[in-house]
């Protein structure tokens, strides 16, 4: 029997709605990060968050003012003896304040926990560059996955159709049974039917990928047909616990979600704290009015000030912030604890997936060859009469089943590989970079079987 490849020369598929551009993962990713809007907003928040410590920080800096007035003043005293008083002048002055507050914790704590907003802000930015990226990569994974289904479902149909005419032509030559039709019939069918729905879902997975990127394009770069998943020793999954615990980025946000708790805390005690001002201010006025004085209708003023505010009672409301900040404080040091937990149970179910799968790929590559020389035995059988058409077709469906999870175990390894390495706070354009390295044009992608084969009589 030749190989299902060559089955299917000439007949490779062309979706009419599969007008997109062909783009590698890394291109993808490139474009993804310089247009994708949850990537734009997180900038966004990073600038806004810095002018919010601008001020922040104001209170804490001098702080100078200056004024100045004029005004026209017209009165009209009505006397019961004597002439009536009448006045009119004007009077214009300016003064101008310095002040500095000198002690007052509450502000520098405010201050301190807007730079920690700061951080906040861009590991969530990473964090958001990161999971858009890994959820592309796994986008991109899922659809060479299901393109890989559709391309040995392809080939099943091929071999269906083929097979279909041939028992045709049987049953009109009088050398096969007619009922042998309705079985080839409804396997044809079957397959016919498979097709369309990983069609469907191909086009599904161009839409996802879209949304992503907000980029129309084709996966075209896939991995080859004998790649090789590497298991993870006991000594890097150590390793990899330990690095964990420092770069995942949810735990990184945790961290710094404390040290502003604790931020918050010191500014809620600094509420019972006496606060210190200094000031100094100067102003001048000038009136020309003939009826007060100084007779001259000029003054100067220069006054020097130190204000110290102590707080001694407010309702409870110092108290009842304290309480809540203190209480706030202990369930984010909870919080960081439970996802530690999480995240290592995580990382270490991902990592046994992963072993699994590489140690899986050896025996479904063997299951592939074994399935594809029992179908060969099995079809020279049928032809010399020893065995039946449904022995043949069950085989093949044995066959292509097998192919399928074999390639399958590939890609969900690949899968589980793109959620470590986000776990791990690493996934980002550099790592794709890698993977990109790992892959090949889909065009120059062979056959499973005519890997597995090659060489064998």
């Amino acid at each position: 029997m030749p190989h299902y490849k060559k089955l299917a020369n000439g007949l490779f598929f062309l979706m009419g709605s599969f007008t997109a551009h062909a783009t590698s993962l890394e291109d993808a990713a490139v474009v993804t990060v310089e247009d994708n809007l949850g990537i734009l907003s997180a900038h966004n928040s990073i600038e806004i968050t810095r002018l919010d410590t601008h001020t922040t920080r104001s209170s804490l800096l001098p702080n100078l003012s200056l004024s100045a007035n004029t005004s026209l003043n017209k009165s009209y005293t009505d006397q019961v003896s004597g002439n009536d008083v009448k006045a009119k002048y004007n009077a214009h002055g300016y003064s101008v304040s310095l002040s500095q507050t000198i002690f007052d914790l509450a502000t520098f704590y405010k201050y301190e926990n807007s730079l920690n907003n700061i951080d906040i802000e861009v590991i969530k930015l990473e964090q958001r560059t990161q999971n858009t990226l890994s959820e592309l990569a796994s986008e991109y994974i899922s659809y060479l996955k299901t393109h890989a289904q559709y391309d040995s479902t392809l080939l099943e149909l091929r071999s269906a159709e083929q097979r279909l005419k041939q028992v045709t032509r049987n049953i009109e030559l009088g050398n096969t049974p007619g009922n042998d039709i309705y079985e080839v019939q409804s396997q044809y069918v079957r397959i016919e039917n498979s097709l369309q729905q990983i069609e469907s879902d191909l086009r599904n997975s161009l839409t996802q990928l879209e949304r992503i990127s907000f980029y129309s394009f084709t996966p075209s770069y896939d991995f080859p047909a004998d790649y090789t998943p590497v298991s993870i020793s006991n000594q890097e999954f150590t390793s990899l616990l330990a690095q964990l615990n420092q770069t995942n980025l949810d735990l990184m946000v945790s961290r710094l979600q404390i040290e502003k708790r604790q931020s918050d805390l010191h500014e809620s005690r600094s509420a019972f704290l006496p606060t210190l001002q200094a000031s100094v201010s100067y102003s001048h006025d000038d009136s020309n009015s003939n009826v007060t004085p100084p007779d001259t209708g000029m003054s100067d003023q220069l006054v020097y000030a130190l204000n110290l505010s102590m707080p001694i009672y407010s309702g409870g409301s110092n108290i009842a912030t304290l309480n809540k900040t203190q209480l706030e404080l202990e369930n984010e040091q909870v919080l960081l604890r439970d996802s530690l937990n999480d995240y290592q149970s995580e990382l270490t179910t991902t990592i046994e997936t992963m072993n699994r799968q590489a140690n899986s790929t050896q025996h479904l590559k063997d299951i592939v060859l074994a399935n594809y020389n029992s179908f060969q035995g099995i079809q020279r059988a049928y032809q010399l009469g020893t065995r039946t058409l449904t022995d043949v077709l069950a085989a093949e469906t044995k066959l292509f089943n097998s192919i399928r999870d074999y390639n399958n175990n590939i890609y969900d390894y690949e899968l589980e590989r793109i959620k470590l390495l986000t776990l791990l706070g690493s996934f980002n354009l550099d790592l794709v970079a890698n993977m990109q390295l790992a892959m090949i044009p889909r065009d120059a992608k062979e056959d499973v079987i005519d890997v597995f084969t090659r060489g064998t009589p």
